[in-house]
């Protein structure tokens, strides 16, 4: 939920007032909130704001209009940085602070409302969430574990293939792994050609068609349809594992990395689409002719 006009304000003039605001940074969401939509999306919308001013003034670190645009955001003040000589420094330092803490807000946020955001996916939805953030395989052995791993290196090779498609050398080592598991007659038939690229490169559409058929039906239900429950369970299980990583780790210092690296990034992708999925309704929902015009426009073949 997004914090009161009192509290944002009062966040503001501590750093206004060149006070110690270390414990109580101005965030766009407050993370102990339970969940709401309209405050969310409005929320998500005022972090991309703050970020995308943090990374524009520390590609171009000088600019006036971008130093003002920050103060008015975390201040209310767009002329505030201007009374110090250093302007840009404290900007720059200012707004780091703020966009880390607001980072950790949102993630934080969207751990304690998992369940909530998952209900407002859809098919869609999952699978593209699955496809573009980090998964994590399981220690256990047990059978259920062993297909939790299966699906996971499935999803990790379908992520590689575009990649390795761009690189000959990848191509060839992508498909020498392929050909390990196959008959000793396949493997002679291949080592005589395998010194040809256009063979080389069939090979390799040949496996990744293979691979792609391969997860089409790890990823969906005997009736064809995405395999909601299966997918949300790789991701679930995949975080709990990672945090119970973060739980037993020691080491401060490689406890934040693990937090920041392996676990922030999925809450954050996981408010990522739903912002942008329930902004949409939103302004369809007060436009109800934009929406028609649009499906005039669909029917003709346009996409804008």
């Amino acid at each position: 939920m997004a914090e009161s006009k009192e509290e944002i304000e009062s966040y503001r003039s501590l750093i206004a007032n060149h006070e110690d605001f270390s414990e109580r940074l101005y965030s766009p969401i407050d993370s102990s909130r339970k969940f709401n939509r309209d405050e969310f999306v409005s929320s998500f919308d005022d972090y991309k704001n703050l970020q995308n001013s943090v990374t524009a003034l520390r590609e171009d670190t000088d600019n006036p209009y971008i130093i003002n645009n920050l103060a008015e955001l975390l201040t209310g003040n767009s002329q505030f940085f201007e009374q110090f000589n250093d302007s840009h420094v404290k900007a720059r330092v200012y707004g780091d602070r703020v966009n880390e803490h607001s980072t950790e807000s949102m993630a934080k946020y969207v751990q304690g409302n998992l369940d909530d955001f998952f209900k407002l996916y859809d098919d869609t939805d999952m699978l593209g969430l699955v496809s573009s953030v980090p998964l994590y395989k399981l220690g256990n052995e047990d059978r259920s574990s062993k297909e939790h791993n299966e699906f996971v290196d499935l999803v990790n090779e379908i992520k590689s293939l575009e990649e390795i498609s761009k690189d000959p050398r990848k191509i060839r080592g992508y498909v020498d792994n392929k050909i390990a598991d196959t008959p000793e007659w396949f493997k002679e038939v291949y080592s005589f050609f395998s010194g040809r690229q256009d063979h080389m490169q069939a090979l390799f559409q040949e496996f990744s068609r293979d691979t792609q058929i391969d997860f089409q039906k790890a990823s969906r239900t005997k009736n064809g349809r995405i395999n909601m429950k299966k997918i949300e369970g790789v991701l679930r299980n995949g975080i709990d594992e990672a945090l119970k990583e973060y739980g037993n780790e020691t080491n401060e210092g490689v406890k934040k990395d693990i937090w920041n690296t392996n676990i922030r990034p999925i809450y954050l992708s996981v408010a990522e689409i739903i912002h942008g999925k329930e902004k949409t309704e939103m302004e369809n929902y007060k436009d109800p002719e934009r929406v028609r015009r649009k499906e005039r426009r669909g029917k003709k073949g346009m996409t804008a």
